[in-house]
């Protein structure tokens, strides 16, 4: 057939398509029967009154060939139909085209970054534009040999298959950062954990196997008390065949004692600081300047009324030879304090030879130790 111009393009067209659709207020996308290339194709007609096509402040739009879509859902019972006059036998659309259908183009081996490309975007079902310059290239890729399949690698990352990190590569400064104060641990998957950030004073505490340590309070029975008092000078207890209160006492004070806590003493009387369980030792050396039989008692008193004193423990120092002879009798007891106002304890000395000192001075040798063990 003979022809002015251009040769009308080759398309074969049929019998015009039409839906029809009924609103419900709610819908805004509707399937027809039959896809179209553009949404100006399409006749529209809402209750009688023709659409028109466009995004915004106009009626619909095509967003697939098959799916109409209106800006606005149409109301309920709203009569619409739709006319495809232009249907074509077949839409030609991504993915349609045949291998080896476009011929006689030169192949381009050397895009410049500015060069637009066809994709397919398979999210959106259409055809895009993409510069050049947004791909990733080979020569990109082998750049940075650790994207490189099965590329050899050396240094901080090594292997030609699964990559591993050489020893004492990962250093502070390639760790994710974490809270001030936590701790890395793991857990009872074996995978790594945190031991959350304790209180000020807590201690790293194990929870045994199968579950990470925790920061906890001190067990409330260390020891809060380690204290020693000693006798400041001798005492002439001569023949006193009595009970005796020793009253010279005075803490430790040599260049290396320490201690923990302080007791309290007030005429040969000991205040405990607290309740607790605490280990008393008591022990008085002895002197005997005059050849006799001279036995010595080294007792410890204790008041549970702050009043009545009861020996509830005693050491004897015994001996049977010439005169200038010492001897150390000691004592210990292991009390309940309940209250420190009612309990109480006094070391007592008792001698029955004439001539007999009781040791003390700035060398110790006569004392008393308290030690707070636990809770009462």
């Amino acid at each position: 057939m003979s022809y002015i111009g251009k040769k009308p393009s080759d398309i074969t067209r049929a019998i015009a398509n039409y839906d029809t659709f009924t609103g419900d207020g709610s819908t805004t996308t509707f399937t027809l029967t039959q896809g179209a290339a553009s949404a100006n194709d399409l006749t529209v007609v809402v209750n009688n009154v023709r659409q028109e096509p466009g995004s915004g402040s106009k009626s619909y739009t095509l967003t697939a060939p098959t799916s109409l879509v209106f800006n606005t859902a149409p109301a309920a019972s709203d009569e619409i139909y739709v006319i495809n006059p232009t249907q074509v036998e077949a839409i030609v659309r991504a993915g349609d085209i045949s291998s080896g259908a476009i011929t006689g183009q030169t192949a381009e081996t050397t895009p410049a970054d500015g060069d637009t490309l066809i994709m397919f975007d398979a999210s959106a079902g259409a055809l895009r534009k993409i510069t050049k310059a947004n791909l990733v290239t080979s020569a990109a890729i082998t750049a940075n040999t650790a994207k490189v399949t099965n590329a050899t690698h050396t240094g901080e990352v090594t292997g030609s298959t699964a990559l591993t990190i050489a020893d004492n590569a990962v250093t502070l400064a390639k760790m994710a950062s974490g809270t001030d104060g936590n701790l890395i641990t793991y857990d009872a998957s074996g995978d790594p954990a945190y031991v959350a950030t304790g209180t000020a004073g807590h201690v790293l505490t194990s929870a045994g196997a199968g579950a990470p340590p925790t920061f906890a309070a001190l067990d409330a029975n260390k020891i809060t008390l380690a204290d020693q008092w000693h006798v400041t000078a001798d005492i002439d207890a001569d023949n006193s065949n009595t009970d005796t209160v020793i009253t010279n006492w005075t803490q430790d004070g040599y260049p290396e004692a320490g201690k923990i806590g302080t007791m309290s003493e007030s005429s040969g009387v000991f205040t405990f600081p607290s309740t607790g369980i605490y280990l008393c030792q008591l022990a008085l050396t002895f002197y005997y300047g005059v050849a006799a039989s001279n036995y010595s008692y080294a007792r410890l008193q204790i008041t549970t009324n702050n009043s009545s004193y009861n020996t509830r423990l005693e050491s004897t120092a015994f001996t049977r030879v010439a005169e200038n002879y010492a001897t150390t009798a000691p004592v210990q007891a292991f009390i309940d304090v309940t209250n420190t106002t009612n309990v109480k304890v006094r070391p007592i000395y008792h001698c029955r030879s004439s001539g007999t000192d009781i040791s003390g001075g700035s060398i110790v040798r006569s004392w008393i130790n308290f030690i707070r063990l636990g809770d009462t």
